[in-house]
């Protein structure tokens, strides 16, 4: 699985050209990476979970 790359300072910088304030923009730059940890997550645990072997009945 590829890691994300994401560049906060630039994010941040992006959304504030757009007309967010410093706190909006850091805001929403924290929440994006809190959500792209947690998918990160998720996609090992899954991939670890199909790694196992399957167990014989």
């Amino acid at each position: 699985m590829a890691m994300i790359i994401f560049d906060k300072h630039k994010f941040v910088r992006k959304l504030q050209e757009a007309g967010f304030d410093q706190k909006q923009a850091e805001g929403l730059t924290e929440a994006i990476r809190a959500a792209i940890d947690e998918s990160e997550l998720v996609t090992k645990k899954i991939n670890r979970l199909s790694l196992r072997p399957s167990k014989s009945i």
